[in-house]
């Protein structure tokens, strides 16, 4: 592991009041964007997504940066994405008013987390395509927003 509190630059910027905040309201409204980007696409047909996969800019960042960089950074830095992640943000929110139940040790280790985005990206991929069909990833990403609504009002 990288220890990044020993870059200055680094740690002063987790050691602002308004980190991790600002990232996270930075991030939602990017991942906002990318859902609408994905969303107001027209469909085409299956014959046409193929060629046309990395011509939407929403889903050629999704699968191209965006999930990549979640599972690279989980596996080098640990849970430091999760300062960030839009679905933290959510997440937090809806706990603040939701039933506090205690979270189950297996959802704070960082390897679950990781396991997950790359179950759902192979999965996903797979069985939906949503690689080739921008409002299939858009609908995924709004599921994964209902999840993170979902176990931050249980959690």
């Amino acid at each position: 592991m990288i220890d990044l509190l020993h870059f200055k630059p680094i740690r002063s910027l987790f050691k602002s009041r308004f980190y991790p905040l600002f990232a996270r309201i930075f991030m939602l409204l990017c991942f906002a964007i990318l859902i609408y980007g994905g969303i107001i696409v027209p469909d085409v047909d299956a014959e046409l997504a193929g060629t046309l996969r990395n011509t939407n800019f929403a889903a050629l960042l999704i699968w191209s940066l965006w999930w990549p960089l979640v599972i690279i950074s989980a596996i080098l830095f640990g849970r430091i994405w999760c300062q960030v992640c839009p679905m933290e943000l959510v997440n937090s929110l809806v706990s603040k008013i939701g039933l506090k139940r205690k979270v189950p040790s297996f959802f704070k280790t960082g390897w679950i987390v990781t396991i997950f985005y790359a179950l759902v990206l192979l999965v996903i991929i797979r069985t939906f395509w949503a690689h080739r069909f921008p409002q299939r990833m858009a609908f995924l990403f709004l599921f994964l927003f209902i999840m993170a609504f979902i176990f931050g009002f249980i959690y």
